[in-house]
């Protein structure tokens, strides 16, 4: 073979070993700088989120995974809510920039909707920023704030008597001084009384109760009257109970509020009042000055709102002397919003796989 024909050859070689080289060293950079970035900016877990769209916020559950730049994750649905039938399965990537952006569709191939979302990391594994969509029966394309709240990982159980020092602390600062009765912090045949705890810690509680019909409807009428039209939705849902269960109270450390963990602790005192024989679940949601507190997390569980009661908690507030983190000292002049629940399914928590 002449030796131009060898150099060739060995040239063509070389060339395809430096190119070679070259790919695998361009594939090590970019799978070093992806671990980087999933070291950096950590997505993989359980968010709470917030949307807007069309002068509303809506609240859902979004579980993510994660390998290095690349994420993708789904909805999670709500077994106990008729509405919230749509999954959506999310994609994106992170940006070293300290980012992210992605698209969402709908599970199923018919449903013709799609979005897209960008949002920036910020404190805690949060991130905020905007979406924008279509759904299928929509004719223009609609956008709005977004946010993703981190879910920190926490067990429930039942409250003892060492944890009621920091349960008290926690409702003292959410729902007033003296709001809550010690006899309703032990789980008995007729309360349900759990906390949630991070490493060890009590964040969060929630206390429920069986009650007779009767006296939650007194309860009512003592604000609205006994003719009072508002009534009749009431009256028809716990017609026929002799007692209901009633979700009393939740609260949760401002630290992490608004991470899905009132919303488990509320699912598993629907569980609670089930196994104790409760058929219908009545709950207040307090209306301050940003709307009911708890409305989102009483609509995904399936509660329907039934009707607005002004000035709730002045009688009681009077009668035990408790403050109301808006009013001040008693007399408490808030309005409760009444929801009601029809025990029909399995509740399961947000944080449940």
């Amino acid at each position: 073979m002449p030796a131009s024909a060898n150099d060739l050859i060995a040239a063509i070689i070389t060339g395809l070993v430096g190119s070679g080289i070259t790919l695998g060293v361009e594939r090590s950079v970019r799978a070093l700088n992806a671990r980087s970035i999933e070291r950096k900016f950590p997505v993989a877990g359980t968010y709470l989120t917030k949307y807007s769209d069309k002068g509303k916020i809506f609240t859902d559950m979004v579980r993510l995974r994660q390998s290095g730049a690349k994420i993708k994750g789904e909805s999670i649905l709500s077994s106990e809510n008729p509405l919230h039938v749509q999954k959506w399965i999310f994609e994106g990537e992170v940006k070293k920039e300290g980012y992210i952006q992605g698209n969402y569709r709908p599970e199923t191939p018919f449903d013709k909707g799609f979005g897209a979302f960008f949002c920036k990391f910020g404190k805690d594994g949060d991130m905020q920023g905007y979406w924008l969509g279509k759904d299928a029966d929509e004719s223009e394309i609609q956008w709005g704030d977004y946010k993703f709240m981190k879910q920190p990982q926490f067990t429930i159980s039942n409250i003892e008597p060492t944890d009621i020092v920091r349960v008290l602390e926690i409702a003292e600062k959410q729902l007033g001084d003296a709001y809550i009765d010690e006899s309703h912090l032990k789980t008995s045949d007729e309360n349900v009384a759990l906390c949630a705890r991070v490493h060890a810690t009590v964040v969060a509680f929630a206390t429920a109760r069986l009650v007779t019909s009767d006296q939650f409807l007194a309860r009512i009428t003592s604000c609205v009257g006994s003719n009072s039209a508002a009534l009749r939705p009431l009256e028809r849902r716990i017609d026929g109970e002799t007692k209901i269960g009633f979700i009393a109270s939740a609260a949760t450390d401002l630290r992490f509020s608004g991470r899905g963990l009132g919303a488990d602790l509320i699912g598993r005192c629907i569980e609670g009042l089930e196994q104790r024989g409760a058929k219908v679940i009545a709950a207040t949601a307090w209306v301050s000055r940003n709307g009911a507190q708890a409305g989102s997390i009483l609509a995904y569980r399936g509660f329907q709102k039934l009707l607005d009661v002004p000035k709730y908690w002045e009688k009681d507030s009077l009668a035990h002397g408790y403050s109301c983190p808006t009013c001040g000292a008693p007399p408490c002049q808030c309005t409760a919003v009444i929801y009601i629940r029809n025990c029909h399914s399995r509740t399961r928590g947000f944080g449940e796989n």
